[in-house]
């Protein structure tokens, strides 16, 4: 998908969240810098809203793409509406060796949040 795609495919969820008043909007298990993009751009057409931005992550280092997870940072670090950036999703050793790969890229004024999933491993043919 185009950025365009991704924002078009987001708008009518993040509309619904903002018309019923969401305090925060959590946007989570994002897979791709792309989408990521797409959803730091679309945020600014709600410039009231707050959100969080959370990676799924294939290993200690990259989120689901194989793009590191520093540079999914530094693309969150694009919008002043974040107010805080993560990982989710992902098995619990995997969690420390992010955050401290990307540390250096987190704003002082942005939060950690961090959701892991159970530590169980989805397998294609048997889910």
């Amino acid at each position: 998908m185009s950025g365009e795609e991704f924002k078009a495919w987001h708008r009518p969820q993040v509309q619904c969240l903002v018309s019923a008043g969401a305090d925060l909007i959590a946007m989570e298990t994002i897979p791709s810098l792309k989408e990521a993009e797409a959803l730091v751009e679309l945020l600014r057409e709600f410039p009231n809203t707050k959100a969080w931005l959370s990676f799924s992550c294939k290993d200690q280092k990259c989120i689901s793409t194989g793009r590191t997870f520093a540079e999914a940072i530094q693309v969150a670090n694009r919008s002043k509406q974040l107010v805080a950036v993560g990982v989710n999703c992902c098995p619990p050793p995997l969690i420390t060796p992010l955050l401290t790969s990307a540390s250096q890229h987190k704003p002082p004024d942005v939060s950690w949040v961090v959701y892991p999933n159970s530590g169980e491993e989805w397998i294609q043919n048997i889910g």
